[in-house]
């Protein structure tokens, strides 16, 4: 299918030469730019994983490595949850030893498609039989007649460059609910993705991991992959729920004395057990009630029962599922790490949207069983959890959730647990302790990336060389601490670098110990010899590597 252009671009702003201006605006505030072969904009689009649509953003907006320091930027979302759909647009940072050093054109617009999640970024890459340079997926249009006006925010740079400005606007659009079908001609248009991203390799997406639509992954031999970095998903908890799972380990002295239900740090964290995780994905938990707690005044007593604060719901206390849909790569790595699907034969599959359920606000609770919520994209869970977190409403659920979300302050109605007495924090994820990993790659149709122009080519290859260099990834990180509105108890969320991949693990200190300032993991799928296999069991990446320093923190 021909490549269509944006409908916002009608002017260049040149000075002559290779020296451009800055972005102008229209009467509208809507920024003036052109994509088209002569324009003065690469466009690039990358489909895909919505779990690290934070890190992507962050990657573009609050570091020097794409665009130019002190540049404006203007951010494009959708306006179903703002993160289903994003497009940045920004003057490039063309500087030397920079990524996009040699553009020939001086602004980028990276495009961002999280609908759908991580199949988006895998079977469209790998194409069929009609488009084997990739299958056409629907972006949201970036243009003045269906995006609002341009808001502008202060924006701290993380990386010690100038500080920015922001410009976001909200764009109408349709959501993709069917694929290969144009919903809304006017919101929606057609194009290939220029590469793909995913929380899992490719070889994962089969089976209970095959969206609608796609058939299973059998044949990667026309795509190039690419190792990005390693994840550190969770599970959360809505807040009604943590703070009674609290009261309970508080009274039973799995946690300390000294916690309350309501505190966020990482040491008062309320656990649960892979195993019960498990058993509520599979549907064989489907009331909070059937928990026991071993109290030692009480004696034994249902979790509800307990609790000083009772679910809405009391006394049927109803579990409640935030999970994702198929193909997403959240809900991929969680099938492979809790269900070891579809890694071995009789592996048991995740229960599925209840039928009737709906969205988590207009739902009616009736009926028994496990309450599931299948949302397109992490923007999804997260509203899927703060909705039924609600004081309001207050139904006690678990989601399946990347920790970039609810991070600094914390402001949603969920917050994340600890599982088998292991936070999600960067530092358990590295040194292994953290079941719910995920080890992303890239993917690049060779056809489609052989006929890509230089500027795309130098874009698509700076977005992933960058996302996992150590450096980049603690500046990303900044951005995913969490519980930061109290002094030195916050807990870092985010990503890690791959040791796997010519990253050191301590290069200076050489004290091995684990350190946010290098964020770097000692465990990968992928040990010399070996492309990343999320099936595969996470080893050290040794044992002769490093020469210096050893593994940080060997708690064995």
């Amino acid at each position: 299918m021909k490549t269509k252009h944006i409908a916002g671009a009608v002017a260049l702003a040149l000075l002559g030469g290779n020296a451009f201006a800055a972005i102008s605006e229209n009467e509208n505030g809507f920024p003036i730019f052109s994509t088209a072969s002569g324009g003065d904009t690469v466009e690039v689009r990358l489909s895909g994983a919505s779990a690290p649509r934070g890190v992507l953003e962050t990657l573009v907006t609050r570091t020097e490595e794409l665009c130019a320091p002190g540049a404006v930027i203007y951010k494009f979302q959708d306006s179903i949850n703002n993160r289903e759909q994003e497009a940045f647009l920004c003057e490039a940072n063309r500087a030397a030893g920079k990524p996009l050093a040699g553009l020939t054109k001086p602004n980028i617009l990276f495009r961002k498609r999280s609908e759908g999640g991580s199949a988006q970024g895998v079977q469209p890459i790998i194409g069929d039989a009609s488009d084997p340079q990739g299958i056409p997926l629907s972006y949201m249009k970036v243009q003045d007649s269906t995006c609002g006006t341009p808001t502008s925010s202060a924006l701290t740079s993380l990386s010690g460059g100038p500080n920015r400005t922001r410009k976001t606007a909200t764009c109408t659009y349709t959501a993709d609910s069917t694929q290969g079908v144009l919903e809304d001609a006017n919101t929606q248009e057609d194009l290939i993705s220029h590469f793909g991203v995913s929380d899992a390799d490719p070889g994962v997406f089969k089976g209970v991991n095959t969206p609608s639509g796609f058939t299973d992954v059998t044949d990667t031999s026309n795509i190039t992959i690419k190792p990005a970095f390693l994840i550190a998903f969770g599970i959360p908890a809505t807040t009604g729920l943590r703070n009674a799972l609290q009261e309970a380990q508080i009274a039973t002295g799995e946690l300390p004395s000294t916690c309350t239900a309501g505190d966020d740090s990482e040491a008062c964290m309320p656990s649960l057990s892979d195993a019960l995780v498990t058993s509520i994905a599979t549907g064989r938990l489907e009331y909070w009630s059937d928990v026991k707690v071993k109290h030692p005044t009480l004696g034994l007593i249902s979790l509800p029962d307990l609790a000083s604060n009772k679910p809405g719901d009391y006394p049927d206390a109803q579990v409640h599922w935030c999970r994702r849909v198929n193909g997403s790569g959240t809900q991929a790595t969680f099938n492979v790490k809790y269900l070891r699907n579809p890694c071995v034969d009789g592996a048991l599959s995740p229960l599925v949207a209840t039928a009737g359920s709906g969205s988590y606000s207009s739902y009616t609770p009736v009926g028994s069983g496990t309450w599931v919520f299948e949302n397109s994209s992490s923007g999804g869970v997260d509203n899927c959890l703060n909705g039924l977190g609600d004081p309001a409403l207050d139904r006690w659920a678990i989601g399946v959730q990347s920790t970039e979300n609810n991070a600094l302050t914390e402001t949603r109605n969920y917050r994340f647990v600890k599982t088998n007495g292991y936070a999600p924090t960067i530092k358990n994820t590295a040194l292994g302790k953290n079941l719910y990993t995920g080890e992303l790659t890239y993917q690049y149709n060779n056809t489609r990336y052989t006929g890509m122009n230089g500027d795309e080519k130098k874009v698509v290859d700076g977005v992933i060389a960058r996302t996992g260099v150590p450096a980049v990834v603690e500046d990303i990180n900044k951005a995913f601490a969490h519980n930061t509105d109290v002094a030195g108890k916050e807990w870092q969320g985010g990503i890690l670098a791959n040791s796997a991949f010519n990253n050191p693990l301590d290069p200076t200190n050489n004290d091995a110990a684990f350190e946010k300032e290098w964020p770097v993991s000692q465990f990968t799928t992928a040990p010399a010899g070996f492309q990343v296999n999320n099936c595969r069991p996470m080893v050290l990446n040794g044992p002769t590597y490093p020469t210096t320093g050893g593994f940080p923190e060997n708690e064995l």
